[in-house]
């Protein structure tokens, strides 16, 4: 249940007036597996085949 608050709230979201981070650190870890992954695939395709 979103915004319940309560025992679901963590220290981080308590200090900063229990805002819900969860929505914007998840695009951050998304985006930074992505351009991990992506510049990876890249290496690989580059190498010549044979």
């Amino acid at each position: 249940m979103a915004g319940a608050g309560g025992d679901y709230t963590g220290p981080i979201a308590r200090a900063v007036g229990d805002l819900d981070l969860s929505l914007p650190a998840g695009m951050v870890v998304a985006s930074l597996l992505y351009a991990v992954l992506a510049r990876g695939g890249r290496r690989w395709a580059a190498t010549p085949s044979g």
